[in-house]
């Protein structure tokens, strides 16, 4: 699984979480909870992409949205 970590600006308070990235819609430019990662700014948007993308697995995922979204896929098979 393709992994990114973001900062998130939610409340006035800064979070960093760690997402699943979306390979399938438009290239793996979007995280599962649907936050982009090459054009994001923290100052525009109040979420940007930390460092590259790197290899990990669904246990290393600290996003609750991205966490719903995998489970809601697995429940599908």
């Amino acid at each position: 699984m393709i992994l990114q970590k973001m900062k998130y600006l939610k409340d006035g308070v800064i979070r960093r979480k760690t997402c699943g990235v979306n390979e399938i819609i438009r290239g793996g430019e979007f995280t599962f909870c649907g936050m982009a990662t090459p054009d994001s700014n923290f100052i525009d948007d109040d979420f940007e992409a930390l460092g590259n993308y790197f290899e990990g697995s669904f246990k290393q995922v600290t996003c609750p949205s991205c966490k719903n979204f995998i489970d809601y896929i697995k429940r599908l098979s």
